[in-house]
């Protein structure tokens, strides 16, 4: 059912505004197309790159090679999850929180195929503190290289060096809340649900910003550069 995706290719991106402070989550629902160390998000504040997320491929581990990690680095300090087996050509979900204080943290699961309302893989990264600071730059959905400060700090947790996203991106949202580990299970447990942690119809007001790349079932051709995604919410308004 939930099959249908965009395809990003090396170098190839989706560029969201960061126009707001108060964004406190960040989803994506994405899929890697091969096994290389590779950014997934980046936010770049107009003139350098500051943040980056990336999916890093380990290997063979217990007997697979479709292990890998999620990693977030600023140009301080970097973090990764265990190892999970990002690889498997499944679509796995993030959560990307960043707090009042600046504090960013990220969490990766996946929901089991063949067990109905079970998550069976889940893990975080510790804490690293960056301004994602509204009303300048941008969040790069597929990555953005450029700063050295930034992606040499990657490339520390990296057997070669990055490369932007080649893969699947299925969904993209923005909240203005928190959103809890319940709630981000239920996401993803069910990938076109968007429903909020504070109240079950605070998606009106707490969803700033959603992107059904293929689970509205809707076909999106990107083949020309500038082509214009719009966003879709509960109220039918679109940013």
């Amino acid at each position: 059912r939930f099959s249908y995706a965009l395809q990003i290719n090396e170098d190839a991106y989706i560029k969201v505004p960061a126009e707001t402070a108060t964004i406190r989550t960040r989803e994506i629902r994405f899929k890697p197309a091969i096994k290389d160390d590779m950014l997934l998000m980046s936010y770049n504040d107009g003139t350098d790159t500051k943040f980056h997320v990336a999916v890093l491929y380990t290997g063979s581990f217990s007997g697979s090679d479709s292990w890998g990690r999620i990693a977030i680095t600023d140009d301080t300090i970097r973090s990764a999850t265990d190892y999970f087996p990002l690889f498997d050509g499944d679509f796995w979900n993030i959560r990307w929180t960043t707090s009042a204080a600046n504090v960013n943290a990220v969490k990766v699961q996946k929901a089991s195929d063949y067990i109905t309302g079970k998550v069976i893989h889940s893990g975080s990264t510790a804490n690293v503190s960056e301004a994602i600071n509204g009303g300048s730059g941008d969040i790069y959905i597929g990555g953005k290289l450029g700063t050295a400060a930034v992606d040499d700090k990657i490339n520390l947790l990296s057997d070669t060096n990055v490369t932007t996203f080649s893969g699947s991106v299925q969904e993209y949202r923005e909240w203005t809340e928190t959103i809890t580990d319940d709630t981000f299970n239920f996401h993803t447990l069910n990938p076109t649900s968007y429903v909020a942690s504070s109240d079950p119809t605070a998606s009106f007001d707490k969803l700033h910003r959603h992107l059904p790349l293929g689970t509205d079932l809707d076909a999106i051709d990107l083949s020309t550069n500038g082509t214009n995604v719009v966003s879709k919410h509960p109220a039918s308004a679109s940013r």
